[in-house]
């Protein structure tokens, strides 16, 4: 019996690990697509970024501890993983208003937040929702 629940554990433990990896994976992938996309104005690369990393949380965090953060606290719940005060204090911090900015990002600031957003990205936990 200890037996067949130490599997069930194990394959449970794996198939969130495999989600969890699967995810960071596809993000990163639209991530180099999004950044590499020689169509789209950088107003529009940031709103899309956006997207992308709103996505990538809901899909690896549990919906109820994401899907109803907004403004500071989204970047706040953003800055746990990474800790050093880039989404409050760097280029992340667009994320909070994006929607209401007539230009978000230029090059530099543009090339700075696919940064930050990369790293988050690679940080993803291996352990998924």
């Amino acid at each position: 019996m200890l037996a067949v629940i130490g599997l069930a554990w194990a394959a449970a433990r794996y198939g969130r690990r495999v989600k969890a990896l699967t995810v960071q994976r596809i993000a990163l992938r639209a991530l180099d697509a999004l950044q590499n996309d020689p169509l789209l104005a950088p107003t529009e690369k940031a709103q899309q970024l956006s997207i992308l990393l709103r996505r990538a949380a809901l899909s690896a965090y549990p919906r109820e501890e994401v899907a109803g953060l907004s403004g500071h606290e989204y970047l706040l719940w953003l800055e746990r993983l990474l800790g050093d005060g880039r989404f409050i204090g760097g280029p992340g911090r667009v994320l909070s208003d994006l929607p209401y900015r007539p230009d978000p990002a230029d090059g530099a600031s543009l090339d700075a937040l696919f940064t930050l957003c990369r790293d988050w990205l690679e940080r993803l936990p291996p352990s998924g929702s």
